[in-house]
């Protein structure tokens, strides 16, 4: 999910239980948001913010590590530590396994394996979860507006909405894959509509785009679209860029070349995500004359 999402997710269920444990509300709520600091490491450019990204902050044994360090930390100060330890370290796995759930996945094991993990159940953008999440967060604030805690009942029963939307999301996507045709590689969730998937399955020297509805198995918006990357697989191996954008997904290729008088344009896209018409790690790549790589935009 996105930071926001997940920050107003912390509250609904941290905050309910603020009169009663303090410490370990506080904790959850900034552990529900603290693994995506892993942002800040777009400062030092855009391929390290693809190379650190949902990468260490989200892996379960770094965070026993972080939780471990906290109790010891707040021990120390006189705090209780195991409050602050157990909120931390079970807001920041709540986040973590919602990132799982999503499409670009998460090292959940690093630093022992740098392998990213993701079930493609729920888009990181979606609107049931968020609409049900304002709403819950409307009823918390207008509690505390009013000087009071607010239920622990809206917690509970925002829980048990969570569940069942993940059970039934995850039921959609393994009757979606079911459904789809043969050789698809790929079903990300849409961010609206439950039931629909947008699926991708490798052809000849093309892939065969299509929007799924996992109610009926009807495609549509059907295409096929050419990939040229077998033409430039000698340039494609030694561009960073390139190559870190592979590596999160098997279906990221070039799908145009533009040429003209001075030089020619490869533009780069990952074709399993289509929603919104996203141009996440689209990267450009222009080529001189000569064929040699002259600048590299890469678009994150």
């Amino acid at each position: 999910m996105d930071i926001v999402t997940h920050g107003m997710m912390g509250v609904v269920i941290a905050a309910p239980f603020a009169a009663d444990y303090p410490e370990a509300s506080m904790a959850f709520m900034l552990g529900s948001v603290a693994p995506d600091l892993d942002a800040v490491s777009r400062i030092a450019g855009r391929r390290s913010f693809l190379k650190c990204h949902q990468t260490y902050t989200h892996a379960l044994p770094v965070i026993v590590g972080i939780g471990a360090f906290a109790y010891v930390v707040s021990t120390l100060l006189g705090l209780p530590g195991l409050q602050l330890a157990l909120g931390l370290a079970v807001g920041m796995t709540f986040h973590s396994l919602l990132d799982y759930s999503n499409t670009y996945g998460t090292t959940l094991l690093a630093p022992f394996s740098n392998r990213r993990f993701c079930r493609e159940w729920v888009f990181f953008i979606d609107l049931p979860v968020i609409v049900v999440t304002v709403a819950a967060l409307a009823v918390v604030s207008q509690a505390l507006h009013r000087a009071a805690m607010p239920s622990v009942t809206v917690a509970y029963a925002y829980g048990a909405f969570l569940v069942v939307y993940w059970m039934v999301r995850i039921s959609l996507r393994r009757r979606a894959a079911r459904l789809a045709p043969a050789g698809t590689v790929s079903l990300l969730p849409t961010a609206v509509v439950p039931w629909k998937f947008i699926g991708a399955r490798p052809l000849d020297g093309e892939v065969h785009l299509f929007d799924l509805s996992a109610l009926d198995g009807r495609l549509s918006r059907e295409r096929l679209q050419k990939i040229h990357d077998s033409s430039y697989a000698s340039l494609l191996e030694v561009i960073p860029e390139y190559q870190a954008m592979r590596a999160l997904s098997p279906l990221y290729h070039v799908v145009e070349v533009r040429e003209d008088e001075s030089n020619v344009t490869l533009t780069c896209r990952d074709l399993r995500t289509r929603n919104f018409g996203t141009r996440f790690g689209e990267l450009l790549v222009t080529l001189g004359k000569s064929g040699a790589v002259e600048r590299v935009v890469l678009n994150v």
